[in-house]
């Protein structure tokens, strides 16, 4: 009996510990953008991209995906229309519930510079997510 609740704690730690997680105020954030930028886009909401999102889904590649999410990102300011990286916006974000001592390196990584506005924020978005900055 003793080893199941050891091995059900471990298996709850590394599920939690895998995952990003957002403070409310974080997710508060992220849904006001969500519903405007499927409208404009006409995402179908059996997409579930809101969702997918929120859980770093890494098989959602194709261009409907990228144009959501530079409207996504940009709608949160954390990006501007261009797809660059709003750090001073990303740092304000990210410290409710976090701690953003290594932020500033995955920032500096995680830009990219010359590409298409959908492509940087694209880049960003794995590249940060890979980082598992957020964690429980």
């Amino acid at each position: 009996m003793f080893n199941l609740n050891v091995f059900t704690v471990l298996a709850i730690l590394a599920v939690t510990n895998s995952k990003a997680s957002f403070t409310p105020g974080q997710l508060a954030i992220f849904h006001e953008s969500v519903g405007p930028c499927s409208e404009r886009l006409n995402i179908p909401d059996y997409l579930h991209l809101e969702e997918r999102i929120e859980d770093f889904d890494p098989t959602l590649v194709d261009d409907q995906f990228k144009k959501f999410l530079l409207c996504l990102l940009s709608g949160m300011k954390l990006v501007d229309e261009h797809g660059a990286v709003r750090h001073d916006e990303v740092v304000t974000f990210s410290k409710d519930g976090q701690d953003v001592s290594s932020l500033h390196k995955a920032l500096d990584g995680c830009t990219e510079e010359k590409d298409t506005p959908e492509e940087k924020v694209f880049h960003f978005y794995h590249c940060f997510f890979k980082q598992k900055f957020f964690t429980v």
